[in-house]
């Protein structure tokens, strides 16, 4: 599949990254920490350019603020 090179990578539960062409980097549901599924060299990125949540559940809302207070990102919603 040509996916016109988006990256999607899942990080255990809901969590997934997704990395655009240009380098955009985008989480979803980023619970990281603490998610026994996701790799240890993903639990603590060093950019996030845009942070969103399905729901505020605890596996879902996970490192959001820590994205979110630590690498600003633009859209946090």
């Amino acid at each position: 599949m040509d996916l016109k090179g988006l990256e999607l990578t899942w990080l255990g539960h809901a969590a997934v990254r997704l990395r655009t062409a240009d380098g955009t980097t985008i989480y979803v549901d980023p619970w990281l920490t603490g998610n026994p599924s996701c790799p240890a060299q993903e639990q603590h990125p060093g950019r996030a350019d845009a942070v969103y949540l399905t729901h505020g559940h605890g596996d879902h809302f996970g490192d959001t603020l820590d994205l979110a207070l630590r690498l600003g990102p633009r859209s946090s919603a």
